[in-house]
C-alpha cells in the first residue's frame, strides 16, 4: 500500500509510485510540495509537484493548488510551463507538468562551474547551451557524491553570474512574450522571479509556478488574496504589490521583470531583503535602485534607462505593460530610438548615423 511521509516519499515495497506514474527523483521543493522527475506508464518523463502532507487540508492551498492548475492549462504558450493533469490518489494531491531537462535561470545566475572557480573559464564555455550543460553535469556529480543524507544550504551570495547582453535579451523577451500572453489572457504571475523561469538544454526559457497568480474573467477577479495581504516574494516584488495583492495590475509584473533583468545585466539584486517581512516591505515603498551602470559600466544608456522605467516606485511611472517594455527592448536591440525618455534633434540623428554606418 502506499503511503506519504512527513518528508513527502511516496513508496511501495518496491519503487516510489504514485497512481500510475513512477517516481525517480525530487528536482525542487516549494511552499506547497514538492517536484519529483516522474515517468508515465510509456516511459515519457514528467514533473509531478505533490502537495505537502501537512497542506492537504488547508482549503487555501488546495485552492491554490487547483488555481495552478487551471492557470497552466488555459495558456498553451511554448514558453509557458504545460500542464498535463491533476489528480488526486489515496489522499494525495499531485499535479503534472512538462518535465524540462535543463536548469531554473536562478541555477544559472548563482550557480558556478569548477572551470570557472578554477579561474579557467576564459574559452571553455563558448555559449548558453554549453554552459547548462555543464552546470547540470557538475549538479549530477554532486548528487552522486556519498553523504549523511541531510540538505545544506549554503548562504546566497550577494554577486550573481552576468550574462552577456545579447544572450540577456535573448532569453528575457522571450519571457516578456510569455508574461504578456498570459496578461492577455486575463492571467497576473505575481511571483515572477528567477527560480520560476525554467532553461531548457538549449537556454530556451519556460515560465512557471502560477500557483499566486491573479484570474481576470468578464464576471470577476479571482484571487487567492486578500486586501492586506501579501503574496510573492520581496525581492522581486513591486512597492504596491508589497502592500496588498489583492488589488495589483499587470504593472507589477512589469516591475518583476524589471528586477530580473537588473539582475542579469548587473550580477546584483536591485534590493537585498533582511528577511524581516514587515521592515521590508515598508522599505520597499521608498526604495531607489542604484543605477545598473554603477555596478555594471560597459552598459549602454539607454539599456540603464530602461531598466530603471520598469523599476519606478509608482506604477504610472513604470512602462504601461509588458509589450510597452519589450517594445523598448527590442527598439535598443535594433540600435532605434527607445520611447523611455523625451528625444532630442540631436539623439535622433546619431540613432540613424549608428544604424547606417556603412552608408
Amino acid at each position: 500500500s502506499l503511503e506519504l511521509s512527513t518528508d513527502n516519499v511516496v513508496s511501495t515495497q518496491f519503487a516510489q509510485m504514485l497512481g500510475k506514474y513512477r517516481l525517480l527523483s525530487v528536482i525542487g521543493t516549494g511552499g506547497m510540495g514538492k517536484v519529483w522527475k516522474g515517468q508515465d506508464r510509456y516511459g515519457n518523463f514528467v514533473a509531478i509537484k505533490v502537495l505537502h502532507s501537512t497542506e492537504a487540508n488547508s482549503d487555501a492551498q488546495l485552492k491554490r493548488f487547483q488555481r495552478e492548475a487551471e492557470v497552466m492549462s488555459r495558456l498553451p504558450h511554448r514558453n509557458i510551463c504545460r500542464i498535463f493533469e491533476m489528480s488526486e490518489f489515496e489522499g494525495i494531491q499531485y499535479l503534472v507538468m512538462e518535465y524540462v531537462d535543463g536548469l531554473t535561470l536562478a541555477d544559472l545566475l548563482y550557480e558556478r562551474t569548477g572551470a570557472e572557480t578554477g579561474g579557467s573559464m576564459a574559452k571553455a564555455l563558448p555559449d548558453l547551451k554549453s554552459l547548462i550543460s555543464a552546470l547540470r553535469q557538475e549538479r549530477t556529480s554532486r548528487d552522486e557524491l556519498p553523504g549523511d543524507g541531510e540538505e545544506t544550504s549554503a548562504p546566497r551570495a550577494k554577486e550573481t553570474r552576468v550574462l552577456p547582453v545579447e544572450q540577456t535579451l535573448s532569453i528575457f523577451l522571450k519571457v516578456c512574450d510569455a508574461v504578456q500572453f498570459a496578461h492577455d489572457h486575463g492571467v497576473l504571475h505575481r511571483d515572477l522571479k528567477p527560480g520560476n523561469i525554467l532553461l531548457r538544454e538549449d537556454g530556451e526559457p519556460l515560465v512557471a509556478d502560477f500557483g499566486l497568480a491573479k484570474v481576470s474573467s468578464s464576471e470577476s477577479a479571482q484571487s487567492l488574496s486578500i486586501s492586506g495581504h501579501v503574496v510573492g516574494t520581496l525581492e522581486n516584488m513591486s512597492p504596491e504589490q508589497a502592500e496588498s495583492s489583492k488589488d495589483v495590475d499587470e504593472r507589477a509584473d512589469v516591475y518583476a521583470l524589471g528586477t530580473i533583468l537588473f539582475q542579469m545585466l548587473t550580477g546584483h539584486r536591485h534590493f537585498e531583503a533582511t528577511g524581516n517581512i514587515v521592515a521590508d516591505a515598508q522599505a520597499l515603498q521608498t526604495h531607489e535602485p542604484p543605477r545598473p551602470r554603477s555596478i555594471n559600466p560597459k552598459l549602454d544608456s539607454d539599456l540603464e534607462i530602461i531598466v530603471l522605467k520598469a523599476l519606478r516606485n509608482s506604477p504610472a511611472e513604470r512602462y504601461r505593460s509588458v509589450t510597452a517594455l519589450e517594445s523598448d527592448l527590442q527598439h535598443y536591440r535594433r540600435g532605434e530610438v527607445i520611447a523611455a525618455r523625451p528625444v532630442s534633434a540631436l539623439e535622433l540623428v546619431k540613432k540613424l548615423v549608428l544604424r547606417n554606418r556603412s552608408v
